[in-house]
Formats: structure tokens, C-alpha cells, sequence
């Protein structure tokens, strides 16, 4: 054993074609998930393709993959003996976490599809390159149903990743858990996390699919509902099979709203069908909206659904500062731990997501605020020049660093309480 084996034990050395032994299966690849009839209420089947035909769903996920998406991620060096944060401008990780994950993974689809398959099926992972000093070369995403969990003795996770269905290359990889990125979701029991599909959005999404489709079936019949035909005397199975012929090519369909329906011989009509307004349809569909988005924790309003008022504010500011406080942080949270854990190992460095953008207010009050920070009015500044001026991407300018009011004068000393400083 190395001296960095004894430091850093690892499950398997790199990328390797061997399953170590002892490795025991914990979860184990397949296809997409999905559940079929929700329990066998007989509810269309939901999986990600599926999933994307639900427009509150697409609204949602599309909301919380963009936002992390379009955020930049920062490095930091920590400085220990006072807490202070130093932003790093030249290390190698920036343009890979900023720019391009993989050769074949621009960032910010890598970012997107993370968060798609957090938000799809609760794990997300990514494979971690390394040169043979340890440094990050690349991260390649990977889909859930690729992965492989096997549990070492010594507790230590080992990630089997299968080959692409289209791939040439039909050999199964392991790679150890300091090799892989697994930002777990909620429910995460140490190996793998509940499929969002399969538990949250078993029922509701299946009931948002059965509702789309019955509204699109009766709207494709020309909102013509389904009716009964009664007839004096009993015909043969020939008549009846052409009389429901010659309806259906006659009175079915778009083009054949509004002919009036012939009968002969004594036939009535009585109508079977439930109309959308007594079988509650628009409003089963607006409650399916508001628990989607309830089961992803966005707010309506978010995604079109403008129906009921917000009660996080009016303003821009307010409501995004809203949404990154009580629904981003928590992806960003689990996604930067994770980050943290496998790409530094270290507290001195550290990644952090950059949610100022988001949390911006309007650009009057945004100069007022910053006025506020350099000190105007000859008030003690906490900002220097250069320092504003980094908010706008501004260059540093000469003596810029100087916390000095705007006024130009001093800034005025703290007064020590009576008592003290004598």
C-alpha cells in the first residue's frame, strides 16, 4: 500500500474493467424508469419522454435546469485564520465548471442535464477524468440508468457505468466513488434516491397525461360527444356495422362539425358522454398544474399559471430573491457539497454558485445600493471602488482599492465607548 493509499482509500485505482472483490450490487441499470397505469388505475404510463409532454413539468424542470444552468460557479481559496474568501481567476477547474465540461459537454448542457436527471429520476451523476497526478481533466455526465452501485466492505461506493446503447464499446467501467459525481436528491438512503417519477409524480402526472389526452380526443371529434342510436325493430349485425360506418366517416372528426345527424326508420339519439364542464376537466387540469409544481417547489406564477397571486411580492427582486432562497438553494446546496467533496477535498478551496444575477434589484435601486457600499455622505464605505466596479465588469482603476467615501475625505474613525480606549 502507497502512502497515499493510506491517506486516500480508494475503491478502485482509475477507470477499470474489473469489478474489485467483495463489491456487493446496491442498485443496479436499466432503462428509463417508469410507472405503468399508476398502480393499475389504468393512468397512461409516465417516464421522461412521457413527462416532457406535460407542460407544467417541461415548465418546471425547464425553470430550475435553466437557472443552474446560467449560473456561474466561482472558485474560492479560504483563508483559515480569518475566514476572508479569495475569488481565483487562473485555476484550471473554472473553465471546465464555466465552459465546457467535456470535450463532446459544453457547461451549461452539462449543468442542464444534471439537473435534469435530479429532477427526473433524484441521482445525478458525472465521471470524473484525472491525469495521473490527480488533477481534474474533464467531467462526463452520465444517465441513472448506466449506473451501477456496488458497496465495498469497507463502506466505500463503487459505480459500475455500462456503454451507450449505440456504443461500439460494449465494456462496463468502475470507477471509485472519489471517481464520480453523485449529487443524491431527496430521500437519499447512502446509495442511490427515490425516482421522482416513480414516487412523486406517480399519480399526478399520470392524471395530467389522461386529462391532456381526453381533452385532445374530444376536441379532434369536434367536440361532438358520444351518444347512443335506438331503432324500433332489432337489425342484423351487417346493418348495424355499416350504419356506425357510414356515422363515423359522415359526423366524425373536425371537418364534419355541424352536419346535422340524419336517422330513418323511427331511430332516436341519446347522449352518453359526460361534457368537460360536468366531468370537471379545466379544473382538474389547473389542480394538476399547481401540484406539479407544488411536488418541484415553484410557484405557479413561475411557470403561466397566474391564476392565484404570489405571496413572495410583487417585485422582480423579491420574487427572485424568492425563488433562489426557498427552491434553488436547496439544488445548489447538494450540488456544490458534492463539488466540494470530490473535486478539492479540501476546505482551503472550495466552489460556490454566483446567484447575484438572479437576486438582483432594479438598476436604480442596484446604484443606490452601491453608492451606499463606497460610502456616500462621507459614511464609513465597506466596498472600494474596484470592488463596485467588479460588478459591472468594470476594469480596476488606480487607487481604487482605497475604502474611501465618496466625498474623498477620510473615512471617519469609530468612536470607542466611554470607558475604553484611554
Amino acid at each position: 500500500m502507497s502512502l497515499l493509499d493510506w491517506f486516500w482509500p480508494r475503491g478502485v485505482s482509475a477507470k477499470s474493467e474489473r469489478l474489485p472483490a467483495g463489491a456487493i450490487m446496491r442498485t443496479g441499470g436499466g432503462g428509463f424508469l417508469q410507472v405503468g397505469g399508476a398502480g393499475g388505475t389504468g393512468l397512461p404510463v409516465v417516464n421522461e419522454t412521457s413527462a416532457l409532454g406535460i407542460s407544467a413539468v417541461n415548465a418546471c424542470v425547464k425553470l430550475l435546469a435553466g437557472a443552474v444552468s446560467s449560473l456561474p460557479m466561482n472558485i474560492y481559496r479560504m483563508d483559515f485564520e480569518n475566514g476572508a474568501k479569495t475569488q481565483l481567476f487562473n485555476d484550471n477547474l473554472w473553465w471546465i465548471l464555466n465552459e465546457q465540461f467535456h470535450t463532446q459537454w459544453p457547461a451549461a448542457a452539462g449543468w442542464d442535464h444534471l439537473m435534469r436527471s435530479r429532477l427526473y429520476h433524484g441521482d445525478a451523476y458525472a465521471i470524473i477524468d484525472r491525469n495521473g497526478a490527480g488533477q481534474v481533466l474533464s467531467l462526463r455526465p452520465v444517465k441513472k440508468s448506466r449506473v451501477i452501485t456496488y458497496e465495498m466492505e469497507n463502506g466505500r461506493l463503487v459505480y459500475g457505468v455500462m456503454p451507450e446503447a449505440k456504443s461500439f464499446d460494449s465494456k462496463v467501467y468502475y470507477y471509485d466513488q472519489d471517481d464520480m459525481i453523485h449529487v443524491p436528491g431527496d430521500g437519499y438512503d447512502g446509495i442511490t434516491s427515490p425516482s421522482v417519477l416513480q414516487f412523486e409524480l406517480r399519480s399526478s402526472a399520470a392524471t395530467a397525461l389522461a386529462a391532456q389526452d381526453a381533452s385532445g380526443r374530444f376536441f379532434a371529434n369536434g367536440l361532438m360527444p358520444g351518444f347512443a342510436i335506438s331503432m324500433p325493430t332489432e337489425p342484423d349485425r351487417a346493418e348495424v356495422e355499416e350504419l356506425r360506418a357510414k356515422i363515423g366517416d359522415t359526423y366524425g372528426g373536425v371537418r364534419n362539425v355541424g352536419k346535422p345527424l340524419l336517422l330513418f326508420g323511427g331511430a332516436t339519439v341519446s347522449e352518453l358522454s359526460i361534457t368537460p364542464d360536468d366531468a370537471q376537466l379545466l379544473e382538474t387540469r389547473r389542480f394538476q398544474v399547481e401540484e406539479i409544481c407544488r411536488i418541484y417547489g415553484v410557484p405557479p406564477f413561475m411557470v403561466g399559471h397566474n391564476e392565484k397571486t404570489t405571496s413572495w411580492g410583487s417585485g422582480v427582486e423579491a420574487m427572485g430573491s424568492g425563488f433562489v432562497r426557498y427552491t434553488l438553494r436547496k439544488h445548489l446546496h447538494a450540488i456544490t457539497n458534492e463539488f466540494n467533496r470530490k473535486l478539492f477535498r479540501t476546505g482551503a478551496k472550495f466552489c460556490e454558485f454566483d446567484t447575484s444575477d438572479l437576486e438582483r434589484p432594479s438598476f436604480k435601486e442596484f446604484m443606490e445600493s452601491l453608492r451606499t457600499a463606497v460610502g456616500r455622505a462621507g459614511e464609513r464605505p465597506i466596498f472600494s471602488q474596484n470592488e463596485a466596479r467588479s460588478r459591472f465588469n468594470l476594469p480596476p482603476v488606480d487607487g481604487g482599492d482605497d475604502l474611501i467615501p465618496l466625498s474623498g475625505a477620510p473615512a471617519p474613525e469609530a468612536e470607542a465607548p466611554e470607558g475604553q480606549g484611554e
